[in-house]
């Protein structure tokens, strides 16, 4: 098979499956090009919608397929469900789809994934193994490592939200003042991969992970989105908390100015820029 290099927007559900996702298509000998973090912000737009599309067109004449992961379900909304049929209707691009539903399990997408680009069912179904073992490794090690953060002496605020929410333009900002202010951040979604295997039982691990973690931490930052498994669960009101509504943001200053507001609640002694 000739060389095949797949792009995949940073979008919410690649940064559920990126790990499973670049161990399958490096199993598969598949050169998998991640878009890049766009460091202009268009706060007048859908800021996951703007940044997805600009992710499309950044592939374009780079890859020889743009991968699409979409969720089907009764209780998911319109940008989930209908991204693909979004992308393939504006751009002539060729597209494959991993296509996660109310009746299809991760193994058998995955398999449906590497038969669109040729491979049997049986060895897409090895690679997926494979690559399930290794995701398995590199949670395990997110995981340990965060709970050495918890030990180190300095202040530490628990990041609740989507992983999509740690690695864009606006959480770049934000991560930025914390670090120069010396405040260790925890990601709340680097969970033990021993206790949870589906969707449910991942949903309860944040919430023990949040039970567990709050012991430790000054303070709480709060980072949603819609939809998101995040705005239905209960956070204690024994911290401080900020919250940031990604798709409210009007402005970076009045960002940097609530960030710094919340950091002298949790009276740390931030620079002076």
């Amino acid at each position: 098979m000739e060389n095949i290099t797949i792009g995949t927007p940073r979008g919410i559900l690649y940064y559920k499956y990126k790990y499973l996702l670049t161990a399958f298509f490096r199993e598969l000998n598949i050169d998998l090009l991640v878009s890049p973090i766009f460091k202009e912000i268009d706060f007048k737009n859908n800021i996951f919608l703007s940044n997805y599309m600009k992710s499309i067109e950044y592939f374009i004449d780079r890859v020889n397929y743009i991968l699409i992961i979409r969720i089907c379900s009764d209780d998911m909304n319109y940008y989930f469900s209908s991204i693909y049929d979004i992308v393939n209707t504006k751009y002539d691009i060729k597209t494959i789809v991993l296509n996660m539903d109310n009746k299809t399990d991760e193994e058998s997408a995955f398999i449906k994934l590497g038969e669109q680009l040729g491979f049997s069912k049986s060895y897409s179904l090895n690679i997926y193994k494979s690559a399930k073992l290794q995701e398995y490794k590199q949670r395990k090690i997110n995981y340990l490592l965060d709970l050495k953060r918890l030990k180190k002496n300095k202040k530490k605020i628990l990041l609740v939200g989507d992983e999509y929410i740690y690695n864009n333009p606006i959480n770049n900002l934000v991560r930025d003042i914390f670090i120069e202010n010396n405040i260790e951040l925890i990601n709340v979604n680097n969970i033990n991969p021993d206790d949870y295997f589906d969707i449910k039982t991942y949903i309860e691990a944040i919430k023990n992970n949040i039970n567990y973690l709050i012991n430790y931490v000054d303070a709480v930052l709060y980072i949603t989105n819609y939809p998101s498994i995040y705005n239905n669960l209960d956070l204690p009101e024994d911290k401080e908390k900020y919250q940031i509504q990604l798709d409210e943001i009007k402005n970076k200053t009045d960002l940097r100015l609530d960030i710094y507001k919340f950091i002298d609640k949790i009276k740390v002694e931030r620079k002076h820029e």
